[in-house]
């Protein structure tokens, strides 16, 4: 008797045979499809989303932020597909910094870039457990309690500083190519950020014989004030400690400057760009791209008490030919060839 369904005159074959054969991989074949296709979906849905958080105290700016942006790309974080990046300014008040570093940790990101001293300050006392990467150009790490070393710093503060009293030695150096008979300093000062680099300038004004008066200026309303006692003092030269208020309002000082035609040196490029004689420093948005590196490395599982702290060894020296033929100085070749750029 025929089975039912099969032709005439043939046997069923059992499963095994080549027909049954083909019939696995054509099964395996689509639960390996399937496989692939719910992992995918799994991987997908799984993407890490990392929260980056930045603290300044003063206003975003734009070109500069852009390069730590530009430097976590080049790692593989991309806002929006897996990256959220969250700016906060204190907008030049830093009474308001505290409150936001309350906000950024309420956010819970994986680590925060703070840039100057009062930033780190504001969230170390916000939280104890969220990695902070330091862009401080103002201070000492270690003595101010920050790190154990430079080494390793052992706790939750990383990041880029500054040697500050060799740099302040070279502006002095470099102040006294320009004016060779400078015997007197004016140096505008925040006691709340610039005691290190007070005691660094006056260190090195000391041995070369030049006498330092330092005037305060904390908040914009204290300049009139320490314009009015410098044009009393009549120093040679003038000073301008790196802080963000004094950063934000290099426009004003150098219009100071030049009116009362002092030579003045900053770490900044901006002040030379603004009509400042000379700038010897850092490369700001280089640092925030640099910062990057320390963002990858935390969210990539390193503690940031691991991993050690950077102190600057690359400057630039930008001198503004046009201000100095203003102040009737005439800039020694020797410098010139030196500097990295010179503006006219």
């Amino acid at each position: 008797m025929a089975v039912r369904g099969e032709p005439l005159g043939r046997r069923a074959e059992p499963f095994s045979d080549r027909n049954g054969r083909a019939g696995v991989r054509a099964l395996a074949a689509l639960a390996l499809a399937l496989v692939v296709a719910l992992s995918t979906g799994a991987a997908t849905a799984q993407t890490k989303m990392w929260r980056v958080a930045t603290l300044s105290p003063v206003g975003a700016n734009v070109l500069v932020q852009d390069q730590l942006v530009r430097g976590l790309r080049e790692f593989g974080y991309v806002e929006g597909q897996n990256l959220v990046l969250d700016r906060r300014s204190s907008e030049g008040h830093p009474e308001r910094l505290g409150p936001l570093a309350a906000q950024i940790v309420r956010e819970r990101p994986d680590v925060v870039v703070a840039v100057s001293p009062p930033a780190v300050e504001a969230l170390r006392k916000a939280t104890t457990t969220i990695p902070i990467v330091a862009l401080d150009l103002e201070t000492d790490p270690v003595r101010n309690g920050l790190a154990a070393s430079v080494a390793r710093p052992g706790g939750q503060v990383t990041g880029i500083y500054l040697d500050v009293p060799e740099i302040q030695g070279k502006w002095l150096q470099l102040l006294r190519e320009v004016v060779p008979r400078l015997s007197s300093l004016a140096v505008l000062y925040d006691p709340g950020v610039h005691e290190l680099q007070l005691k660094a300038t006056e260190a090195a004004a000391k041995s070369l014989g030049i006498q330092v008066r330092a005037h305060v200026v904390r908040a914009p309303d204290e300049f009139a004030p320490a314009f009015k006692a410098i044009i009393a003092q009549r120093p040679g030269a003038l000073i301008i400690l790196a802080a963000p208020l004094h950063y934000r309002e290099a426009p004003r000082i150098v219009e100071f400057a030049l009116k009362r035609k002092l030579p003045s040196i900053a770490l900044f490029r901006e002040f030379p760009a603004a009509g400042g004689l000379m700038s010897y420093g850092v490369v700001l948005p280089d640092l925030f791209f640099r910062a990057a590196r320390y963002v990858d490395r935390i969210l990539k599982g390193t503690r940031a008490g691991d991993l050690p702290i950077e102190l600057l060894e690359r400057f630039e020296l930008v001198v503004n030919g046009k201000t100095a033929a203003a102040l009737g100085i005439k800039l020694p070749q020797s410098l010139l060839l030196r500097a990295n750029e010179v503006v006219h």
